[in-house]
């Protein structure tokens, strides 16, 4: 009798284990610090240099950082120690208008921003050309949190820039200091594409 009763206390635990919800990430009180936003800021030079179809939408937080989900990045952040995971999963932040300076981005709320998704857009008529590139024109970037190693040389976060349910690009990014300069690291991530 008594094996019965603890499994059905495990099933009951279990089913109100699942259904939780998740926690909410914490907003933090504290900026971003100058060095989190020159890595930010050294990515997305990077990204627009080479995607230059106009201004970007970046979301106007960043996201938890998690690493659960498509990819694995178990290769590529071999010999990294993360010290301030955790953290960087429950935390998130709010961007200022610093990050936008001199680059062509508009900061956007993510929750309100209206993203025109291609799909829709073909099947109400449109062309696939003009619809994929007002898909891109409205998309919105959004950046992770950043998770340093305990030398705070090394740094990783993740981006994703959704444009529609079947559009848009993610993956994970490793910057190095080099010097006194954060660069991003040849390791190859995980990303993805739709």
């Amino acid at each position: 009798m008594r094996p019965a009763l603890i499994i059905a206390i495990l099933l009951v635990l279990g089913i109100s284990l699942k259904s939780a919800p998740k926690e909410k990430p914490i907003l933090s009180k504290t900026p971003l610090t100058a060095e989190a936003l020159e890595i930010y800021g050294t990515f997305l030079d990077s990204y627009l240099h080479l995607n230059s179809d106009g201004e970007m939408n970046l979301s106007d937080m960043t996201a938890p950082l998690s690493f659960s989900g498509p990819g694995d990045d178990s290769s590529c952040l071999h010999g990294i120690e993360l010290v301030n995971l955790a953290k960087a999963a429950q935390t998130i932040h709010l961007f200022g208008p610093e990050i936008a300076k001199g680059r062509a981005i508009q900061i956007v709320n993510r929750k309100r921003h209206k993203v025109k998704d291609p799909g829709d857009a073909i099947k109400k008529g449109s062309a696939v050309d003009s619809a994929v590139r007002e898909g891109f024109a409205t998309g919105v970037f959004t950046l992770s949190e950043i998770a340093f190693d305990k030398t705070q040389r090394v740094a990783v976060f993740k981006f994703s820039f959704y444009c529609g349910s079947l559009c848009g690009q993610g993956g994970t990014i490793v910057f190095e200091k080099v010097g006194d300069k954060w660069v991003q690291s040849k390791r190859q991530c995980s990303s993805w594409i739709s």
